[in-house]
């Protein structure tokens, strides 16, 4: 329940069981079924595992390199990290903007652009700005409140919010 699954399911009003609870995963999954929403189902049953916008490929986790981008499995999409991370080209003709992998600093490669920066964990905020070629990343001071990260109000109320732009190679 790392990593917002717990957070996820508290959202819906069911409280995640003990780990090693089977029975009260089993009930989890049906108060979580009861709960959700045909609204949200719908926008994830049509949320799209990858979008593409001119040269560049968004994913979450990477792509299987030598996979053509309509073959790629959804386990991969999600993540990956080995192949995807070993491949210098991965999806050839396009850079790949991915997470799922967090890095301190942004990575940022010829065909690869990670921008998994740990934000919840470090505080740093990392987006790609594709249009002007340049990666921006931000580390407001972060106050911790329910395993959430959230920006004071005194770095709200920041003109530069501490982020730093860098021109893509």
């Amino acid at each position: 329940m790392n990593y917002g699954g717990g957070a996820t399911l508290a959202s819906y009003g069911v409280t995640p069981p003990k780990i090693s609870d089977d029975a009260g995963w089993v009930a989890a999954a049906e108060a979580l079924a009861a709960a959700t929403p045909p609204s949200h189902l719908e926008f994830l049953r049509n949320t799209s595992l990858y979008s593409t916008f001119g040269d560049y490929i968004f994913v979450h986790a990477g792509l299987r390199p030598e996979v053509a981008l309509p073959d790629q499995k959804m386990n991969d999409l999600t993540s990956i990290r080995g192949p995807f991370l070993e491949a210098v080209e991965p999806a050839p003709g396009h850079v790949v903007v991915f997470g799922h992998t967090p890095f301190e600093a942004p990575l940022v490669q010829q065909r690869k652009i990670g921008v998994d920066t740990g934000a919840c964990v470090t505080g740093m905020l990392t987006a790609l700005a594709a249009r002007t070629a340049s990666v921006v990343s931000c580390r407001p001071a972060p106050r911790i409140a329910s395993g959430i990260c959230r920006l004071s109000a005194r770095n709200r109320r920041s003109r530069r919010g501490g982020c730093r732009p860098r021109r893509m190679r």
